[in-house]
């Protein structure tokens, strides 16, 4: 991805017991420019609105939040094409699924970078929020 599109830039937010063995890949590829390992953000949400996109690479996810967080932020979005992916971006009316595989993570990040991106509806999350609590309100 970065050999065809030079400036861009791959920032991973959060935590895990992977960091400093991804930490050491990126040092021996030497892309330490365009990797940067951002770990756990008290406030993401002002980082996340200055990007381009937002992607969501899980294998496996239970309720997806930031992707509900990143639709509420209207951002352009890419995930894995996962059972609660495809739930909470409606098959794909909020974002881009891609294949659940490297493969379909690179052509994903190719064609969001080109936008050529297909036109996605816009969240309406007071709308969204409306739903849940009425759902939310049946059980009670």
């Amino acid at each position: 991805m970065n050999e065809k599109h030079k400036n861009s830039k791959l920032y991973i937010l959060g935590q895990g017991p992977l960091k400093e063995d991804l930490q050491a890949i990126i040092d021996e590829l030497d892309l330490n420019h365009s990797i940067h390992l951002l770990g756990q953000l008290e406030n993401p949400f002002s980082f996340m609105e200055k990007c381009d996109c937002f992607v969501l690479s899980s294998h496996y996810e239970g309720q997806p939040m930031v992707l509900l967080e990143a639709m509420t932020l209207g951002m352009k979005i890419m995930a894995t094409d996962i059972v609660a992916n495809r739930t909470v971006l409606e098959n794909g009316k909020y974002g881009l699924l891609v294949e659940n595989s490297i493969d379909g993570l690179e052509k994903g990040l190719s064609t969001m970078a080109s936008n050529d991106n297909p036109k996605l509806a816009k969240f309406d999350y007071t709308q969204y929020n409306g739903l849940a609590m009425e759902s939310f309100n049946k059980c009670l």
